[in-house]
């Protein structure tokens, strides 16, 4: 086989067949792990990349859909694009099963403040129970957001990995990610 085709490992002992990932590298780590068969995968990936592979898009070209170019601005954005490449290949030479998504920012309970949703609510309460005063710290008001409610994610990537078409990539579209 092609040294580029997609190969799953396995240990060789049954110690450790419970470890779900390849060792650290070593030649020691190494000489336990074996090839199963050429280009078989068991199960199926969904990749959680971002809507970031986009980059600035401008307002008269919203809304955005999985066929608009990706043109990250940020090495986030362009480490995605890569790992998205990297599942089509594996998908188109290897058989892997997978489903690609480009989820938009997500909001819930629980998220830290670092999020711009949590913070804003943060500082809503500190406000209602009097510990801080009525004013509410924000950033720059020209940038807009896509927000999805976590709960509502989940449910989209159940729903893309029950549905989905294999190598494909699939934005935050609600219509398409729900199936309907």
């Amino acid at each position: 086989n092609p040294p580029h085709q997609g190969v799953l490992m396995t240990p060789q002992t049954a110690s450790s067949a419970s470890s779900p990932t390849m060792p650290a590298s070593s030649s020691a780590n190494a000489a336990k792990w074996r090839p199963i068969l050429p280009n078989t995968w068991i199960g199926r990936v969904l990749y959680v990349s971002s809507a970031e592979v986009y980059g600035q898009v401008d307002p008269e070209q919203m809304p955005i859909d999985e066929g608009r170019a990706p043109r990250p601005r940020s090495p986030y954005g362009v480490s995605k694009v890569a790992a998205e490449a990297l599942c089509v290949q594996w998908h188109e030479t290897g058989g892997l099963d997978v489903v690609i998504a480009r989820p938009f920012n997500h909001i819930g309970p629980a998220q830290t403040d670092r999020f711009v949703v949590a913070n804003f609510a943060r500082q809503v309460a500190a406000i209602k129970l009097g510990q801080r005063p009525g004013v509410i710290k924000i950033g720059n008001l020209e940038v807009t957001r896509d927000f999805t409610d976590a709960r509502d994610v989940v449910e989209a990537y159940l729903r893309l990995l029950e549905r989905g078409a294999g190598g494909e990539v699939f934005t935050d579209n609600r219509q398409k990610w729900s199936g309907d």
